[in-house]
């Protein structure tokens, strides 16, 4: 793999890939860090070629890992409260940019004689655009129970996502009845994302 380095007429040098040249106005880089910068042509020296390094590629980096597009996140787990109930939910939605997340989901519990299925939309996001990035996560909606606990339904937190795999926790809640009773939870689960 290369990359471009533009050497200036100040004797500074930028290392990036070039993704925007005009050759009497201006040159955008995208550096390997995602930062973006322009430079006038008229301050451009010369512009070489080199290999990428591993060192100068650190190993937690990818260049646009999380990409624009539709993706899917299971995850299984549990709550733990005033019971202890395991738990099953499936998000799917967009990923707008290297960071946000939006979508929603279904989260049916369990805790083996009591059922809540919460439906929700979901916003994720994402500190890091690498491999390993901690990120924040919020649910909000619906939750359908047997004998008409229907109400609303809580969710905040965050984790660690490694590549694929991710780890999250955070608080549940869920209201329900006409008296708007509430169940409160800590959440821990584990999910794989497509």
């Amino acid at each position: 793999m290369s990359q471009n380095v533009i050497s200036l007429k100040n004797g500074s040098i930028i290392k990036g890939t070039i993704i925007e040249m005009t050759l009497t106005d201006s040159l955008k880089i995208k550096t390997p860090d995602g930062s973006f910068f322009i430079v006038a042509m008229n301050e451009v020296d010369k512009i070489t070629e080199e290999k990428i390094t591993q060192k100068e590629r650190p190993d937690n980096h990818i260049e646009n890992y999380l990409k624009r597009g539709f993706r899917i996140i299971p995850e299984l787990g549990f709550h733990v409260g005033e019971n202890f109930m395991l738990m099953a939910s499936c998000t799917a939605g967009y990923q707008f940019n290297q960071s946000l997340f939006v979508g929603g989901g279904i989260a049916p519990a369990y805790d083996g004689q009591t059922y809540f299925v919460p439906i929700y939309c979901s916003v994720r996001y994402d500190l890091f655009n690498a491999k390993k990035s901690p990120f924040l996560d919020g649910h909000i909606g619906y939750s359908i129970g047997e004998d008409h606990n229907t109400g609303l339904y809580l969710f905040a937190g965050g984790g660690y996502r490694m590549k694929r795999l991710s780890l999250s926790g955070g608080y549940t809640s869920i209201h329900y009845g006409s008296h708007m009773l509430g169940l409160n939870y800590f959440s821990c689960s584990v999910g794989y994302e497509f």
